[in-house]
């Protein structure tokens, strides 16, 4: 038996208001951004979506081991380029992310609701075609997931099926997640060890595939935000070198998420250059946002590996801090899975088990499920 969940309306009404606003903002600013009329840049990749969903020819256009377009070329013509019926999507997208993470057990819908909307990376990403709304609901699903198991197996296998429309990473991550967890996995009640294995298994893979992955270390995105007026990287360059070496990463991984999660807010100064609006004004706030939300997990007594939210942030923490590219935004489900932590009124009950398949309802009442 599933237990149902009562959503206060109040909630619905505050994201009915929250778009309504989201609306007005596309109308007056945002939709001048993406036609050009306005020189103030309130979007990161939709353009460049445009511009290759026209050019492309076959397959090997939108999927790659640096590229996945395919998702953005079939929507977009699907939607016959309309920015309007694009916004309209979005709009969807957000709630049906949070109809799905309102029915997480003990969790306030009123606080999950408040640290998604007032994070500028969710809200710009409203007005223009980009693969952080797409991510949202599959995210909420598997968290949902997780936090449930079997119950919502099918959410799980939709995630894990829509998910290379996203990036391929994120099935990899989906993958690798359900096989941590699964009860074949001998160390899945040793979580810290699965991390560690996982780090150094990553570290020997990396340097391997050094050739399939070398030209993306000379892109200019990796660069991008940190030297504006060299074209070089500094330290995020040199941690990306450190990781090319055999077991590499496992020195690099700490500093490189460091540097990811903080290296933005460190530049607050240049918060305001209009002319960079997206990665100057957005990505700061986001990732200063992403930053406070961590550091109060961490000072918390939430934060435990038994729980399988922050289990699978660091998971993903782990498996996306390797790639050479500078995009922090790449870590928003590291903000979901923790927001959700910091949105729960209580914290979970001990699991008689860790792993993911096992998860049930615990009492007949339906009151608490585990989350662990």
């Amino acid at each position: 038996m599933i237990a149902t969940y009562s959503i206060p309306r109040g909630v619905w009404w505050l994201v009915g208001l929250y778009l309504f606003v989201a609306g007005l903002f596309y109308l007056c600013l945002a939709n001048p951004s993406l036609e050009g009329d306005l020189p103030i840049p309130m979007y990161s990749d939709a353009l460049m979506y445009e511009t290759m969903a026209k050019q492309a020819v076959n397959v090997n256009d939108l999927v790659g081991l640096s590229v996945n377009q395919l998702g953005p070329y079939l929507i977009l013509n699907a939607l016959d380029f309309s920015h309007d019926a694009i916004f309209a999507l979005n709009c969807l997208l957000f709630m049906v992310s949070c109809a799905i993470l309102f029915r997480i057990p003990q969790i306030s819908p009123l606080r999950i609701f408040a640290l998604l909307a007032f994070n500028p990376l969710i809200f710009f990403s409203l007005f223009s075609l980009n693969k952080e709304m797409f991510s949202l609901p599959l995210v909420a699903l598997m968290a949902l997931y997780w936090c449930e198991g079997e119950v919502h197996r099918r959410f799980f296998l939709i995630a894990i099926l829509l998910s290379p429309l996203v990036r391929w990473q994120l099935t990899l991550f989906t993958l690798v997640a359900y096989g941590l967890a699964a009860r074949w996995n001998p160390l899945r009640k040793l979580r810290f060890m699965q991390i560690l294995a996982l780090l150094l298994l990553m570290s020997i893979a990396i340097p391997l595939s050094a050739p399939y992955t070398t030209s993306l270390m000379d892109t200019t995105r990796v660069a991008a935000l940190f030297d504006y007026a060299e074209d070089r990287s500094g330290a995020y360059r040199f941690l990306n070198d450190l990781q090319m070496y055999p077991l590499g990463y496992a020195i690099a991984f700490l500093p490189k998420a460091f540097h990811l999660i903080y290296g933005l807010p460190s530049r607050m100064y240049n918060l305001f250059e209009w002319a960079d609006f997206w990665n100057t004004f957005v990505l700061t706030l986001y990732a200063t946002m992403l930053g406070v939300v961590l550091l109060v997990v961490l000072c918390s007594t939430r934060f435990k590996l038994r729980d399988n939210l922050i289990f699978m942030a660091m998971v993903y923490l782990v498996l996306f801090t390797s790639s050479p590219v500078y995009a922090p935004r790449y870590l928003l489900p590291v903000y979901i899975l923790l927001t959700i932590v910091l949105s729960r009124r209580t914290r979970p009950p001990e699991a008689k088990r860790p792993e993911l398949s096992n998860a049930s309802l615990q009492g007949a009442s339906g009151e608490h499920l585990k989350c662990l």
